[in-house]
């Protein structure tokens, strides 16, 4: 089962703070149990990479419902039931919204209301309130733009790819290798029908080597198995034996096959992954400096120390 919805976490977390106390830990345990969630499902990471899924959604359930006065903070991180919570616990729902605690509490409305509006979520003109049903948790909310405006990135840089001449295209590939850690003993190759074919070696003394392809197939070209098995033979006829095949297009399901199925170690790179590899390596993008966003998160233990 994939994981619920972050309004999906709202009333186990009540019903876990109704028992006598609830954190982000043990409304996860409620939730792994009412949902039959996988390991896989409770090991799944924002994009972020520095929380899980559940336990941030599950953190964020919890503060929406101490805004609402159905819980609050007993200790750091640890919440437990109000009376207005326990009433509304006793009435045996079968699900809590985020429109739920609008009903129930004015101050929650007032600052839901006031947060939406400050980030610019005016709802739809004519959008109904129980329409009002897809509201995340701003962490999935800020990752989800970021990989958004990633994607948008990476779709203009390989645009701007497509656009290289032969000579632009190898020069691109070799410092692409070199970032990556190949190619600090140079570069042995040509430019050959537009692509790129050659060996990069992995130290000064030439004793490790990977052979390379990389040809410009445009957005929607495909390599197919005699291209792969073409590359394989180079492989062979050179004595290498890690190769790495690079495509501004995409592979066919038996050219991956025939790549896998090899006694040498290949690494097929299509379009998406070429435009990601640039990204993390800083090749082609730099730093918006007009769109850098600090967080802050608040330090306990500063204050355990006061």
């Amino acid at each position: 089962m994939s994981i619920p919805d972050f309004q999906s976490f709202l009333l186990p977390a009540l019903e876990t703070a109704g028992r006598g106390s609830a954190s982000v830990k043990e409304t996860v345990k409620t939730m792994a149990s009412r949902f039959a969630l996988t390991a896989a499902d409770l090991a799944t990471l924002l994009p972020s990479g520095h929380h899980t899924v559940v336990a941030s959604r599950a953190a964020w359930a919890l503060y929406y419902l101490a805004k609402a006065g159905l819980v609050k903070g007993e200790s750091r991180g640890v919440y437990s039931i109000t009376m207005t919570g326990q009433t509304l616990l006793n009435r045996r729902r079968e699900r809590l919204s985020v429109r739920d605690l609008y009903r129930e509490s004015e101050d929650f409305a007032a600052w839901h209301a006031s947060r939406r509006s400050a980030d610019g979520w005016e709802r739809a003109k004519g959008a109904s309130d129980e329409e009002d049903n897809d509201d995340e948790p701003p962490e999935e909310v800020m990752a989800r733009a970021y990989r958004q405006l990633r994607d948008m990135l990476r779709d203009e840089l390989l645009e701007r790819i497509d656009r290289l001449d032969a000579g632009g295209f190898e020069t691109l590939i070799v410092r692409l290798m070199g970032q990556l850690g190949y190619g600090n003993g140079g570069f042995s190759g040509q430019t050959i029908a537009g692509g790129v074919n050659g060996v990069v070696y992995q130290d000064r003394l030439k004793l490790d080597c990977v052979h390379i392809q990389a040809w410009p197939d445009g957005r929607v070209g495909r390599v197919d198995p005699p291209r792969i098995q073409g590359f394989l033979g180079l492989m062979d006829s050179e004595g290498v034996g890690k190769g790495v095949f690079i495509t501004t297009g995409g592979f066919s399901l038996e050219a991956k096959r025939t790549a896998r199925q090899s006694q040498k170690h290949v690494v097929l790179v299509d379009r998406t992954e070429l435009g990601e590899l640039m990204i993390e390596n800083d090749i082609g993008v730099q730093p918006d400096a007009g769109r850098i966003y600090e967080l802050k998160s608040l330090d306990n233990d500063f204050f355990d120390e006061l």
